[in-house]
């Protein structure tokens, strides 16, 4: 975990050769570890590198043959990318696992959608949400993914009906208060995790990565830059927190006819 955190500092100075080094010590130290491989996967998917993340859901599934995350992940990414074929096997690989996966049954309703098969995708729907799937995000994303099959189809009031329900889920998971206390957990737990630690252990971290090049020292951040960078991350982050609930006023669900239709349906969602 100090080699991965050590690379997502890095990333987020700017150092991604830096970040990408600290990332594949950290996988070499640690080959069985889908979760944190994963993890990786995702920092190189926010750095709008799809290669890279595919590769690391890819390693991380090869870890652990029975691990449904890695494979989710891959799923989505695949999705994203149009390659709806992979995008499938990658769900078809979840439902053998375990067949009663939320996540698996949704993306696969997602992609039957994708492939125009609409009542294929209206019935797995419609199956998911009576179920009562457990996952949070499964919960109210298969009523809007519901909603816009019902849209396409020409029923908007059951459309309407299913988006207030996903508004009401959705605004219980956002609950200002519940986030704070999880951010504190974290926090606290992020202190405790960094008070265990020798003094000197950022620069420690650097060691390894010096060279005599001048240019590939240029390119490695100052123990003062980190130090920065994390103050900077820490004044977002209670920044973003505080303007939480003026966000969830703000914030519209959108409902978008698929390509070729104009219509376009806008409600709010925090009324």
């Amino acid at each position: 975990m100090v080699w991965f955190e050590y690379g997502t500092t890095a990333a987020r100075l700017g150092q991604l050769e830096a970040a990408s080094r600290a990332w594949e010590r950290a996988m070499q130290l640690a080959p069985r570890n889908a979760e944190l491989i994963v993890q990786i996967g995702h920092q190189y998917q926010g750095l709008r590198k799809p290669e890279q993340a595919r590769a690391c859901f890819a390693r991380a599934a090869a870890a652990d043959s029975k691990a449904i995350n890695p494979r989710i992940s891959l799923a989505v990414l695949l999705e994203q990318q149009h390659r709806l074929d992979e995008a499938r096997a990658a769900v078809e690989e979840c439902l053998a696992i375990d067949p009663r996966d939320d996540q698996a049954r949704y993306l696969s309703a997602v992609l039957d959608r994708r492939e125009n098969q609409l009542e294929a995708a209206e019935s797995r729907l419609r199956e998911l949400i009576q179920s009562e799937p457990k996952h949070p995000y499964v919960r109210y994303a298969c009523r809007y993914e519901l909603a816009q099959i019902l849209d396409r189809t020409g029923r908007f009031d059951e459309a309407m009906k299913l988006l207030a329900e996903a508004k009401q889920l959705v605004r219980a998971l956002t609950d200002t208060e519940v986030l704070l206390k999880s951010y504190d957990r974290m926090a606290e737990s992020a202190r405790q995790f960094a008070s265990s630690q020798p003094k000197d252990i950022l620069r420690a971290w650097r060691n390894p990565f010096r060279s005599r090049s001048a240019r590939s020292f240029h390119l490695w951040p100052s123990l003062g830059d980190i130090r920065a960078a994390a103050r900077r991350c820490w004044n977002r982050f209670w920044v973003r927190i505080r303007a939480s609930r003026r966000w969830m006023n703000r914030w519209p669900l959108q409902m978008y006819s698929s390509r070729g239709f104009a219509r376009r349906r806008t409600i709010r969602a925090f009324d």
